[in-house]
């Protein structure tokens, strides 16, 4: 029987659809995101009635109550990476995180300025909560020291006391009460301080009780405020440590106890809700982290007639849809539908976006590049999306690429722990292409007969890949230089390259050119490869505020270098014209004291070669240029050239940055123009933001600059 049958058969006599989705008109809802950890799709018994074998009664409830979506996806195969994707509403192979997870005592991935939805909803009023477990890193520090700590050995753990600088309760949640990941489960965190050290088989107990709790607590706030609770399960992960209680309950082996214990306690969260009075007006919306893992014993589980992929190809760390395609339950009384079904193809990281809808807000620049918002599809509705298609990853780096009914694998077998794996794959053909409607299960490859519509996957991906958002809206970068494509050596074994913001390749890709909301202010960059590296970030952070332009080449695709103030005076009146403009943002230096060959004026790294422009001449040209811009009657903000190592490559003076910016600061000063002071602002953290024996910026410096050039440009509109 069929799983939407199944579903509208079981849900008759509940309350029916009471009308399409309307956040605008609804109270803002609780929301509840139970995220489970390795449970496969079809470990959940209404997913799988015909090959699977362990009861899963609440989950079950909750798909009679609500939606079931059957194509929903994690972000990656393996943990670490879909739990980035779903805080932030991005991909994280855009950040340091190439393959694999991480393991804890190091910086938190998640980037200090970056938004994820708890901090997003935080900022709509409501009180936000993780129980469960982080897997995103933090480091410890010694609590009277502030030393951050090293792990002294394998699978230490932090001493009780410890202080978590960089954890959930610095990333948008107010409260926080688990642990980092199955190798430090027995450390346990409350907010922001290791409370304690017990064993294993504590945890998920301890996860149940803590957000019923938690639940209770909020009922009874005075406040009032709506809540977001995040739980994500350590469980049925390894250590796989069904209690007493549940040991033996299912029949098969541990792992389903384990599963069984799982759902009964999702069951008491659910409870909660009821016992509270809030189920009405909340959305519950349960999910896994990726596909079963092996350490289930699939030989055990199959032998008892229960499949954990269900219909699947893979498991846990494949590129195939066992590793990725997961559980995905939505319940929301009077607004869906009870016993639905969607076949709506959605990801993890679509959380953000529709988390921003529910609310009444929208998903603010510089976030949520990879999310859409799937909540008309909770209404019945198509989901209206500019993203083409879904990124999947498996725990090796492959990459596959899903639109519409093709699914394109970038490796010759699993790309994870399933046989074959790339190894074992020798002469298969170097992709695989899917028709995934005929052909779930992954078993029938048409990549050598359908070379047209593999081209066709493979452009799109590049595109995602490289554009450093999979969705409309302003540029966004990568977090990192380069992202390998074909791990597997298929293709042409290319690379696709992003950029790291603020190289000499930045942005070679994306759109420069603005179209402009003839209702705001027009403020102009101009400037070096420096202000190159900041621009796109400024105009995401004024993003609704200002039009933000520089000078780029006619397509759009091309940032300008504005080089020197040689090149200034020749340029300035095609740079300025067309357009009023507001704020001019500017600075000239870095090319002008930089040593050139004499006569043919290319780099030179020869300090007995001349600067491309003398102290006197760069006064003379910047007084030329800074009248030019005064005859705008914008508001003028200069901004002083950054400093850099000796050694840089051409030949620069380290005390020429300041020698120069000494020379620009007489004539601001005397034709009253503002100094923006970005050589004070970095001088003291060139280790941390600054490319080594390099006049350019890596990530962080990046967007240490465009947060002042930014705040400098906003205070001038003011």
């Amino acid at each position: 029987m069929k799983l939407r049958q199944i579903l509208t058969g079981v849900a008759a006599g509940l309350l029916g659809f009471a009308g399409a989705v309307d956040a605008a008109d609804a109270a803002r809802p609780n929301i509840v995101f139970v995220l489970c950890d390795d449970l496969g799709y079809g470990d959940v018994h209404c997913l799988n009635p015909e090959r699977g074998r362990i009861a899963t009664p609440s989950v079950d409830r909750l798909a009679r109550e609500g939606m079931v979506f059957t194509d929903a996806h994690s972000g990656s195969a393996v943990c670490s990476p879909t739990r980035y994707g779903l805080l932030t509403g991005r991909y994280s192979w855009r950040t340091r995180l190439q393959r694999g997870v991480v393991q804890g005592f190091a910086p938190c991935l998640i980037a200090p300025d970056r938004l994820t939805v708890a901090g997003f909803l935080q900022q709509q009023g409501y009180h936000t909560a993780i129980v469960g477990k982080w897997h995103l890193d933090f480091q410890y520090a010694d609590a009277k020291s502030g030393r951050i700590l090293k792990r002294t050995k394998r699978k230490a753990l932090a001493p009780v006391g410890s202080v978590i600088p960089d954890g959930p309760v610095s990333r948008g949640f107010d409260f926080y009460h688990g642990f980092h990941h199955a190798g430090d489960m027995q450390g346990v965190i409350e907010n922001d301080r290791v409370i304690a050290h017990e064993d294993e088989i504590h945890m998920l107990p301890r996860l149940v009780r803590e957000s019923v709790e938690y639940i209770d607590g909020r009922a009874k706030d005075a406040k009032g405020e709506p809540f977001f609770l995040y739980v994500p399960f350590g469980s049925p992960h390894a250590p796989i440590l069904p209690t007493d209680e549940w040991r033996g309950k299912s029949g098969i082996n541990a792992y389903a106890d384990f599963v069984m214990q799982t759902d009964a306690g999702f069951g008491e969260i659910l409870d909660a809700l009821d016992r509270n009075g809030l189920s009405d007006n909340t959305l519950v919306i349960f999910s896994s982290d990726n596909g079963c893992s092996k350490v289930a014993n699939f030989e055990e589980l199959e032998k008892a007639g229960h499949f954990a992929s269900g219909h699947l190809r893979g498991s846990k760390s494949d590129i195939w849809d066992g590793g990725h395609r997961v559980p995905f339950v939505v319940r929301w009384p009077g607004k869906v539908k009870a016993g639905s079904v969607s076949d709506q193809l959605i990801c993890l990281t679509d959380f953000f976006a529709t988390v921003a809808e529910v609310t009444g807000g929208t998903v603010p620049a510089g976030s949520g590049e990879d999310s859409v918002s799937f909540l008309p599809a909770l209404a019945g509705k198509e989901i209206v999306s500019t993203r083409k298609g879904v990124v999947h990853h498996s725990i090796s780096g492959h990459f596959a690429y899903r639109m519409g009914k093709w699914k394109l694998c970038l490796a010759k077998g699993s790309g994870g722990w399933s046989a074959p794996n790339e190894k074992a794959a020798k002469g298969a053909p170097v992709a695989q292409l899917y028709d995934m409607e005929k052909d779930p299960g992954e078993t029938t490859n048409l990549y050598k007969s359908h070379p047209e519509v593999a081209e066709r996957l493979l452009k799109q991906l590049e595109a995602d890949v490289t554009g450093g958002r999979s969705t409309a809206g302003v540029a966004s970068a990568n977090d990192v230089s380069k992202i390998v494509l074909w791990k597997s050596g298929g293709g042409a074994a290319k690379a696709s390259y992003t950029p790291e913001a603020g190289s000499q390749a930045e942005m070679k890709r994306g759109s420069w050119a603005v179209e402009p909301d003839p209702a705001l202010p027009n403020v102009l960059i101009l400037g070096d490869s420096i202000s190159i590296g900041y621009t796109q970030q400024v105009r995401a952070a004024l993003a609704g505020e200002a039009n933000v332009f520089r000078p780029c080449s006619a397509d759009g695709r091309k940032p300008e270098n504005c080089q020197g103030t040689s090149n200034g005076v020749k340029e300035i009146d095609r740079w300025l014209a067309g357009r009023k403009w507001d704020v001019i943002h500017f600075n000239w230096g870095l090319h002008d004291l930089k040593h050139v060959k004499a006569g043919s004026g290319k780099n030179s790294n020869s300090f007995d070669d001349p600067r491309q422009a003398e102290p006197e001449a760069y006064r003379n040209n910047l007084a030329e240029l800074v009248g030019k811009l005064k005859a705008t009657g914008a508001q003028l903000i200069f901004a002083t050239t950054t400093p850099y190592p000796a050694g840089v490559k051409p030949a620069r003076l380290p005390a020429d940055a300041q020698r120069y910016n000494d020379i620009a600061g007489e004539i601001m000063k005397a034709n009253g123009i503002a100094v923006n002071d970005l050589y004070g602002l970095v001088e003291k953290r060139l280790n941390e933001t600054q490319k080594p024996k390099n006049v350019h910026f890596n990530v962080k410096g990046n967007k240490l600059l465009a947060n002042r050039v930014a705040e400098r440009i906003r205070k001038a509109l003011k």
